[in-house]
């Protein structure tokens, strides 16, 4: 019964990424071209500009992807609810992006941040910003990773989690600590800097477990 309930759920999360689509379309907070040149197996598909991305068909499935003509307009896009992806901006769905790109949308969003704000508070609120969204980002796939997983791993899951939370909060106060004694502003940014660092860490690493 357990096994069925678990198969439900997963089903359920499906379904409802299948569903989110067009609705989205306009709200991505992160969006970049790229273009299209092949695919080798059902989980690979390889950009014009060199990058080899893994993927998960949900929307899209395989045998859609190995009919486009090399060269194909797409965009590497990003939002909390999605995660990064890859979208067909003709029809307007996408592909979620398991692993691969060289830079996770969340830091190009900082590092375009960073290279229009030059003051100290203004660059401490990028960090800020950049941290609330690997917060975000962190509590998507710690949701995906406990749809898919049996009881067991479930379980572990969740108790390595709550014992990263205590991790991550002493973390902090000791950045924190440490940084405060120093004097010049620039530690500031430091401190915010490392503090994002930590919640991004545990985002890409609970990312992985879902290949």
């Amino acid at each position: 019964m357990d096994c069925v309930k678990q198969i439900k759920l997963l089903m359920i999360l499906l379904l409802l990424l299948f569903n989110m689509q067009i609705s989205w379309a306009e709200n991505w907070d992160f969006t970049q071209e790229v273009a299209y040149q092949e695919n080798h197996d059902p989980s690979v598909i390889w950009l014009v500009d060199g990058t080899k991305i893994t993927v998960q068909y949900i929307q899209i499935q395989w045998e859609e992807v190995s009919k486009w003509p090399k060269g194909k307009k797409l965009a590497i896009s990003y939002n909390p609810q999605a995660g990064a992806v890859l979208l067909d901006p003709k029809s307007g769905k996408f592909i979620p992006i398991m692993q691969g790109l060289a830079k996770h949308p969340i830091e190009m969003m900082m590092e375009s941040c960073l290279s229009r704000n030059v003051t100290t508070v203004d660059i401490s609120d990028c960090y800020l910003k950049a941290r609330e969204s690997w917060d975000r980002e962190l509590n998507r796939v710690y949701a995906l990773n406990q749809a898919r997983l049996k009881d067991t791993a479930k379980k572990e899951l969740k108790a390595t989690q709550q014992e990263w939370i205590k991790f991550r909060n002493s973390a902090e106060k000791t950045i924190q600590a440490v940084y405060a004694e120093r004097e010049g502003s620039i530690w500031g940014n430091i401190t915010s800097e490392k503090i994002m660092e930590i919640t991004k860490e545990q985002a890409v690493r609970l990312n992985s477990l879902l290949e």
